[in-house]
């Protein structure tokens, strides 16, 4: 695991595989085996995560438009099952962006008063079920999110998109990023998958047989086969106020 977290914070990291085939499965155990001073925050659309991961969670609607930012400080899930696709990328997408300023803000900060380069914030990992609607079809008509997923990782922000249709995902989103995919079908996801790897599509016949759990991990280098466990789950997720965070990260 440690050579897929690494890749998730260097590259960004891309969980595909046909319905049914553990992409979910995969990101629940993988966040287990979380880094030092990283925050991870799952975006979730059909409130599957808050059942498994002992988590804070959010359930955010469209009054979430109205305020001017989300705090997370915290492990985090944000459930947008409230909302229509279109509400929930319109808030997730500012709040990524008004990170992104606030980090930035900070670094020209710490230069202006002489001191060596740093980003004093713990690594913020998103997680994005539905990627393709929340965040990809809008790279082309927001520059701003183009460049906050351009040059995130400078600032400690990575991305982790999981999807069912690689074919689905836009190429600008994920061209820098690591794959981890499982049971891959349909000839324009099997296609979008072999220029992505490189490879011949004869060379990835494996990949459409592969069983539920099993999946295929690759970062620019080789490929590797993975078995992901069953996750059992760690507990339930908790709204601030019904349970005392025990989980507290401090930083500079």
């Amino acid at each position: 695991m440690k050579r897929l977290n690494m890749a998730s914070l260097d590259m960004g990291l891309v969980i595909s595989a046909a319905k049914g085939y553990g992409k979910t499965n995969a990101l629940q155990v993988l966040l287990t085996y979380q880094p030092k001073n990283v925050v991870d925050i799952v975006i979730d659309y059909c409130t599957q995560h808050a059942f498994k991961l002992k988590m804070q969670v959010i359930f955010l609607n469209k009054d979430y438009l109205l305020k001017p930012h989300l705090s997370i400080t915290n492990d985090t899930i944000l459930d947008f099952s409230q909302t229509t696709k279109a509400v929930a990328g319109q808030i997730i997408r500012k709040a990524i962006k008004e990170e992104c300023s606030k980090r930035v803000k900070s670094v020209i900060d710490v230069f202006r008063n002489g001191e060596p380069r740093a980003v004093k914030y713990p690594w913020f990992r998103f997680w994005f079920e539905e990627s393709q609607d929340l965040i990809g079809r809008y790279l082309s008509q927001d520059d701003d999110l183009a460049n906050v997923m351009a040059i995130g990782r400078n600032y400690r922000l990575s991305f982790g998109f999981i999807t069912q249709r690689l074919a689905d995902l836009n190429s600008q989103l994920v061209e820098r990023s690591a794959f981890l995919v499982g049971k891959t079908l349909g000839d324009n996801n099997l296609r979008k998958l072999a220029m992505t790897l490189g490879e011949p599509r004869r060379k990835l016949k494996f990949i459409e047989a592969l069983d539920k759990g099993d999946f295929v991990f690759y970062e620019g280098t080789r490929l590797e086969q993975i078995k992901f466990p069953q996750f059992k789950g760690k507990g339930r997720a908790y709204e601030i106020g019904s349970q005392v965070i025990r989980k507290k990260r401090f930083w500079q």
